[in-house]
């Protein structure tokens, strides 16, 4: 279970150029939860990732991991319990590596020792039994270059990866963003593949409405670093895209008919 009780997080205290990009969130993800997460730029959905990840920590409040209080504990710390892919498909991976080399990073995920003592025969069998899952062809490729990769290969890789060892929560932010609507289709196949077989708890970052509906138990909007509606079960199942954008646009109180394209830019 996620648990965040209060969480601020301000940027640059005290200055002219101080933004405070949490405002106290409180918010509870029980265990095998599958939360969507939107809202405008600069409404506080990657910050609110980054601050669970611990590469943000926060200004103010307490973040729990079950019963373990990560508040404090840096991002190297909570590796065991969280894995993420970036919107940034070269994020994820490193281009000079081999596909084989960038997953036996990421099989030993938490764990001590080098390289060369992680990549087996058992390994690669491994590797190539998961890459079938994509139908790209990728598990007669171990050998090749990551940076040769298309950039929704090396996303589908990525996801797979941060799947291959056990953990309890798994972070996308904005994962198929970059991607063409074909790819993207594919990768969030998988993606709730992997969720349902791990039984994750996940907060997906994305920008379309369609897919935060589609995907995932509950969906929540933010903005202004604030979680402005927390949607699930029934209530949830009852939106469709236009009802979401026109109660985010009756919440920001402009009275504004919104489309996705506007949420996207912050307008």
């Amino acid at each position: 279970m996620i648990s965040c009780k209060d969480i601020k997080v301000t940027f640059n205290a005290g200055l002219a150029t101080e933004k405070r990009a949490l405002r106290g969130v409180d918010l509870e993800i029980p265990q095998g939860e599958f939360v969507t997460v939107i809202g405008s730029n600069g409404a506080g959905k990657s910050t609110l990732l980054n601050t669970i990840a611990g590469d943000i920590r926060a200004s103010s409040g307490k973040l729990m991991f079950d019963a373990w209080d990560v508040t404090g504990v840096s991002a190297a710390g909570r590796t065991r319990d969280v894995a993420r892919v970036f919107q940034d498909p070269l994020a994820g991976t490193c281009g000079n590596m081999t596909v084989e080399e960038n997953m036996a990073l990421a099989y030993g995920r938490g764990r001590r020792g080098g390289l060369k003592p992680a990549l087996n025969d058992d390994l690669r069998d491994l590797f190539r039994e998961q890459l079938k899952r994509l139908n790209l062809g990728l598990e007669n490729r171990l050998g090749a270059e990551m940076g040769l990769l298309s950039g929704g290969q090396r996303q589908s890789v990525s996801l797979l990866m941060s799947a291959l060892q056990p953990s309890k929560i798994l972070l996308l932010d904005e994962h198929t963003a970059a991607l063409d609507p074909k790819t993207a289709a594919l990768v969030m196949e998988i993606t709730d593949q992997i969720v349902e077989e791990k039984q994750l708890t996940v907060m997906m970052v994305t920008h379309s409405m369609r897919q935060a509906l589609d995907h995932g138990t509950r969906t929540i909007m933010m903005h202004e670093g604030k979680v402005m509606f927390d949607l699930a079960g029934k209530e949830r199942s009852q939106y469709d895209v236009k009802d979401l954008l026109n109660l985010f646009a009756k919440a920001r109180g402009d009275g504004e008919e919104l489309d996705d394209d506007k949420l996207l830019l912050g307008a």
